[in-house]
């Protein structure tokens, strides 16, 4: 059975974002967003993910012709004829103008925004039953709700249940992801919530200014009712700021702050303390409301939606309510929906989750997108004209970079299938030595060219994780923070933030063996089985998707050494470097 899932509706008239496509074909998966592909960080406009589609198509070795179901999310409204006949037949040629009609009813199934959160959440993790949440900031025309929750199970039975506790919907006013996304206008950062969560850690929680906050909420959690207001002004644009490199719409059509009641409050209170304050307010009020929906704590709980993208967040929940076990999903938000969206279908007709290919003790993996053969990055590399080696092995390989590592090079790691989610996670990642607290600053001020206070995160081998951090639950996919010990806070500071606090990754040797293999032998050498690990990308851009892209941060001086694959490539003898 041959699936292919896209969000959002490729004929749909509605304005969305975080364009993104699976592919299923028997026991193998494809998942990967439209921006990584584009480069662009955003990538508001575009209504097809045609490259992410195509890339697929590619990567499982499948033809449109030979897909049987076609999943969209619901739309706004009915698609005519008409709008399917540019999709399947003109572009696709999945199927005849004669037999279209035939093929719709046949092949096409839509499903609503807020069940693909909840598809996403269940079917990545690796429970049979639990509690499950869905906030986000309003779902799309085509399901206009803002929160979903209930209870979902598939245990004893090989159908599907969902058991609706509650909803709520946009028309009801703003929620709580809302507040989340103003506050980080409030501060200039457009709708970069992690900027906010990231600043937080330097301010001092203002008791004064989280009674006003709190103010812009009506709050009745006997009836689930989460409403904020802040009415926001229009702003002016600024098309002059237009950059080919890092081309970002939303930077352009309005500008951040964005004047309004909440602004006007903030303005007497340092950035850092509005940071902090405001996440305290967000923590708390979402944890009293899944406290109030959810009367048992025997079961296990799912957090999905763009809310749960907040990391300080999901840490607050697991440490302030008492759940049997946590799930926060690769990609909670609308990134993640094409995901959902297919792995419910293949239940549907499979009547089973993935096999361990797939699936662990920890959830789905996430190596889920693109990857290159040797001949394409040998041209690649070829038509720069570039010096370059390389090694027959992965393990090979990962002895060079150690020693590299250790001398304080900064690494670009493109090897096996890209990350399918907003983290890297060691396939298109950067790499630091978390013992040399000078790698934050080398990477932020001169490699990332990103704000001060961004923290980095460790990727840890699983054997040493609870050596580092105790009890503290772990994340495939960067979706928790710990608190570090005095131990690891020693061996790397580079890796903890300002408040202790690290968002890390657990590596685990069955999804990504190379990566695994590299920090076990970075371990062994300095007695520190840890790498510092951020997104490979310049400030601005999406993580980078081709060899390509890699080759082109190589040489503008990103990094110092680039492994694609096998091959590895110095900077230093392919480009005449400035003297000071």
């Amino acid at each position: 059975m041959n699936i292919v899932s896209i969000y959002p509706h490729p004929m749909d008239e509605q304005y969305r974002h975080d364009q993104n496509v699976t592919i299923i074909s028997n026991n193998k998966i494809y998942s990967y967003e439209e921006a990584k592909l584009r480069g662009a960080k955003t990538d508001e406009g575009n209504s097809i993910p045609i490259r992410s589609l195509f890339f697929g198509f590619k990567e499982i070795n499948l033809v449109p012709q030979k897909i049987d179901y076609w999943i969209f999310s619901k739309p706004f409204r009915k698609i005519s004829l008409e709008g399917y006949k540019y999709f399947f037949v003109d572009l696709l040629k999945a199927t005849t103008k004669k037999d279209l009609k035939k093929f719709i009813t046949k092949n096409v199934i839509e499903i609503p925004h807020h069940m693909g959160h909840i598809y996403n959440g269940f079917f990545a993790s690796p429970f049979k039953s639990s509690k499950i949440l869905s906030i986000d900031g309003g779902g799309d025309f085509g399901d206009q709700r803002r929160m979903l929750w209930g209870e979902i199970n598939y245990k004893g039975s090989d159908k599907l249940n969902f058991k609706k506790f509650g909803e709520t919907f946009n028309n009801q006013g703003l929620g709580i992801a809302a507040f989340h996304n103003h506050l980080t206008d409030v501060l200039g950062f457009y709708d970069n919530n992690g900027k906010t969560s990231g600043l937080a850690a330097y301010g001092k929680f203002s008791k004064q200014l989280y009674a006003k906050l709190k103010n812009f909420f009506l709050l009745d959690l006997k009836k689930q009712k989460i409403i904020f207001s802040n009415k926001r002004k229009k702003t002016s644009t600024q098309f002059e700021k237009i950059k080919y490199q890092t081309f970002e719409p939303k930077k352009y059509l309005k500008i951040s702050p964005t004047n309004s009641k909440l602004l006007n409050i903030c303005k007497k209170y340092k950035a850092e303390d509005i940071a902090i304050t405001g996440e305290k307010l967000l923590i708390d009020i979402t944890i009293d409301f899944i406290k109030s929906i959810f009367a048992t704590n025997k079961d296990n709980l799912i957090c999905v939606g763009g809310l749960f993208n907040n990391v300080v967040l999901n840490k607050e929940i697991i440490k302030k309510t008492e759940f049997k076990n946590y799930y926060f999903s690769m990609s909670p938000g609308d990134s993640g929906l094409s995901l959902g969206m297919a792995l419910y279908i293949k239940f549907k007709h499979k009547k089973k989750k993935f096999s361990k290919k797939y699936m662990s003790k920890f959830g789905l993996s996430p190596y889920l997108g693109p990857s290159f053969k040797d001949f394409e990055i040998k041209e690649i590399i070829q038509n720069f004209n570039l010096n370059y080696k390389k090694f027959d092995s992965y393990k090979k390989v990962n002895s060079f970079l150690v020693k590299k590592i250790v001398d304080g090079k900064i690494i670009g790691l493109f090897r096996g299938r890209g990350e399918y989610g907003p983290r890297s996670l060691g396939s298109r990642s950067i790499l630091a030595d978390p013992r040399n607290i000078n790698s934050k600053q080398k990477l932020n001020l001169f490699i990332k060219r990103r704000d001060w206070f961004m923290p980095f995160a460790p990727a840890i081998i699983e054997e040493k994780f609870s050596e580092y951090f105790n009890d503290e639950k772990a994340s495939l996919y960067m979706q928790l923070t710990q608190k570090a010990g005095s131990y690891f806070k020693k061996i790397a500071p580079a890796a903890c933030h300002v408040d202790n606090s690290c968002r890390t990754q657990l590596v685990i040797k069955e999804f990504n063996p190379s990566f695994h293999d590299l920090i076990l032998k970075f371990g062994k050498l300095t007695g520190c089985y840890s790498i510092l690990n951020t997104s490979f990308n310049r400030h601005g851009i999406s993580t980078i998707s081709s060899p390509y892209q890699a080759v082109e941060h190589l040489l503008g001086g990103t990094i110092e050494y680039l492994i694609i694959n096998n091959f590895i490539i110095s900077l230093e003898e392919n480009r005449i470097m400035k003297k000071n």
